[in-house]
């Protein structure tokens, strides 16, 4: 790990471009979920990879150290509020890093940052989604991302314990040509609480029970490869979309 990571992490905090403020770190990934990042890019080995949601630059950090070593070319950060909100800070943190010459800054929504890369021929092998938090948000990242990201690149999504991220994954891994690679959280190590196992028997043995309950809990969250509780879950793009105009599954 690089020492300005190790640094950030140690200390709970970044400091200002002109180093006269220490300020506290409240929104980046912690060091397992970086950790996790780094061995999907030490597998993979993209060219190309791309994160939704600079902030303070950590999770930048952890991608773009990964990608060094693997021999990327460039790393893409949108963020609409980096020169606002987070005062630049995430910029000058991968500078200060010597990650600036490979790494390009939208300083966009991502709505609007990803259809121009779509528009400019923008190919990506590794997404990392961790921008606003609401299902419709989630998703919209994800619809976009996918529109760039080549078959058998990689997609994760941060803060998946967010019921409207949580949802976008259930809907990634029963609606696309998307297959789970991975989590933070082991379903091994989870096991449902016994209203919800009750619940989940009740569904896969009644017809009328599967109409009136959420899908949830006659597809639990274990059968599509991860848990409730999960940080960060990663679907590989088997191939480009192939659904018909009208397909839907439950989710």
């Amino acid at each position: 790990m690089i020492p300005l990571l190790e640094e950030i992490l140690r200390t709970g905090q970044v400091f200002t471009i002109d180093r006269t403020e220490a300020v506290p770190v409240h929104s980046a990934i912690t060091a397992d979920a970086g950790e996790f990042l780094q061995n999907l890019i030490a597998e993979r080995k993209p060219k190309t990879t791309l994160e939704i949601g600079l902030a303070y630059g950590v999770s930048a950090l952890f991608i773009c150290e990964a990608l060094q070593k693997c021999g990327g070319a460039k790393h893409i950060a949108i963020d609409p509020n980096q020169s606002t909100d987070f005062r630049g800070i995430g910029l000058n943190n991968l500078r200060l890093a010597g990650f600036a010459d490979f790494v390009e800054l939208r300083e966009l929504p991502a709505h609007l940052a990803l259809p121009q890369l779509e528009a400019q021929g923008a190919t990506v092998e590794f997404a990392f989604i961790d921008g606003w938090h609401t299902f419709d948000h989630a998703l919209t990242d994800f619809f976009h991302v996918d529109r760039i990201l080549a078959t058998g690149g990689v997609v994760v999504f941060d803060d998946a314990f967010f019921p409207g991220v949580h949802q976008a994954c259930r809907f990634v891994a029963t609606n696309r040509s998307y297959r789970f690679v991975g989590s933070t959280e082991k379903v091994a190590d989870y096991r449902a609480s016994r209203g919800a196992r009750v619940l989940r028997w009740t569904a896969r043995t009644s017809a009328l029970a599967r109409k009136l309950l959420k899908p949830k809990f006659f597809i639990p969250d274990e059968e599509l490869g991860f848990t409730p509780d999960c940080r960060c879950v990663a679907f590989e793009k088997v191939s480009s979309d192939s659904r018909s105009w009208a397909d839907h599954h439950e989710f």
